[in-house]
């Protein structure tokens, strides 16, 4: 079932080199914002997983800190002029409700 993804990633280096250059990102990476978006989403995951099968102190601290890390993220992005999230998206309503409904699904 997965192969069928194959032929689309083989043909991912033929689209990068034959996309117009005005497509192309001109700005850098946001190396904190990346950062914090990993340490946010990975603690918290890590820290549900292990959560009924390792120490339960340690479960609930990953997720304390994936979720302090969560809100360093929300205040870096609500401050960045080009944001990976820009969270005045969630003021329209359709949006945020079915960003809501993905969550929690």
């Amino acid at each position: 079932m997965f192969l069928a993804n194959v032929p689309f990633g083989l043909a991912v280096p033929l689209f990068v080199v034959t996309a117009p250059p005005d497509v192309r990102v001109a700005y850098a990476l946001d190396l904190t914002g990346t950062a914090l978006n990993v340490l946010a989403f990975g603690l918290f995951v890590v820290g549900v997983g292990s959560l009924g099968i390792g120490d339960e102190r340690m479960a609930m601290g990953e997720i304390v800190a994936g979720v302090f890390c969560f809100g360093l993220f929300v205040r870096q992005q609500l401050q960045h002029p080009k944001p990976m999230l820009p969270f005045d998206l969630f003021r329209i309503v359709p949006f945020a409700a079915s960003m809501w409904i993905s969550v929690c699904s």
